[in-house]
């Protein structure tokens, strides 16, 4: 039982860590924290778009599973999303 727990909650960590490297090196979007704020979005973003694929599971039995254990996509989707709103609420311009 605590492998595959272990096993989606470090997918979801380096899913994360990967936006808050994507946003904050290279594509040079400013946030609050940083990296680090970009890594905490990501994982809240993945950990939305992980309990998505819970709920729609019947639907997309077929798609990208790693190790035979997490379907990917819905968490980077999530992921990417959640941390795309973050920076355009931060950035957004005081009219």
């Amino acid at each position: 039982m605590t492998i595959p727990f272990l096993i989606v909650l470090l997918t979801y960590l380096a899913i994360g860590l990967g936006i808050g490297i994507l946003f904050q090196f290279f594509l040079r979007k400013p946030f609050i924290g940083g990296i680090w704020g970009y890594t905490v979005v990501g994982v809240l973003g993945a950990a939305i778009g992980g309990l998505f694929d819970l709920l729609m599971k019947d639907h997309w039995k077929y798609l990208l599973n790693l190790f035979g254990q997490v379907n990917i996509i819905p968490p980077m989707t999530g992921a990417l999303i959640l941390a795309w709103m973050a920076q355009g609420f931060y950035n957004a311009k005081d009219d």
